[in-house]
């Protein structure tokens, strides 16, 4: 491992998405202060990215890759940005607005499909690239992240309270799954190839490994 954040100072808003596009081959990296950036390059970065309209108080919480080169991030106040070519422009996908819940994780299928998921179990679903945007509240807890497990099954979504659940691949359906812990959950990572193919790990409060 090495310091790949040069152009950072202590001032730097903190980051708290991060997300690898392999069509692009770029890594991308958001989060408060309405802050984007990439790079090809570590530890070069570029940022920020080019940002029009929105709010400014745009705060971004995850990244994920996008279709065959793009990228989306999702934040406070049902805030999604998407960038569908791989340029450095991020258009306004869903706005941020006063009253929403904040979002704390997105997912895409490889493909259009998008799924964002965050505070109170609102959950939001784009199948055209981020397009036109569906939502529903599928829990009372708060879904803190979410990956893509498959076309069989669709999302994973893991939350506080031990909430594990998936999310059909169309994204219509809620399924609640079974929980061996009942401490909050914040990470979920699935694997698509190599021995662990198809194994699911969650992480979470009190060092909690699912």
């Amino acid at each position: 491992w090495q310091d790949a954040g040069a152009p950072f100072s202590p001032s730097t808003p903190f980051l708290a998405g991060l997300a690898f596009c392999p069509g692009s081959g770029r890594f991308v990296a958001a989060g408060a202060g309405k802050l984007i950036g990439y790079s090809v390059t570590p530890p070069s970065w570029t940022f920020p990215a080019n940002l029009p309209g929105g709010s400014p108080l745009e705060s971004y919480r995850s990244a994920t890759s996008l279709g065959t080169i793009g990228s989306a991030v999702c934040g406070i106040r049902g805030n999604v940005r998407v960038n569908l070519d791989g340029s450095g422009t991020w258009s306004v996908s869903r706005q941020w607005t006063s009253g929403d819940p904040n979002l704390f994780g997105i997912a895409s299928d490889g493909g259009q499909t998008l799924v964002a998921v965050g505070a109170s179990g609102y959950v939001l679903v784009s199948t055209d690239s981020g397009a036109n945007w569906a939502s529903n509240t599928v829990t009372t807890a708060n879904l803190n992240a979410v990956a893509y497990i498959g076309s069989t099954n669709g999302f994973i979504v893991v939350g506080d309270g031990g909430v594990i659940g998936t999310i059909s691949p169309d994204g219509t359906t809620w399924t609640s799954e079974s929980s061996p812990t009942v401490n909050n959950l914040h990470g979920v990572a699935f694997a698509t190839s190599g021995s662990l193919r198809g194994v699911a790990v969650l992480v979470g409060d009190g060092g909690t490994v699912v």
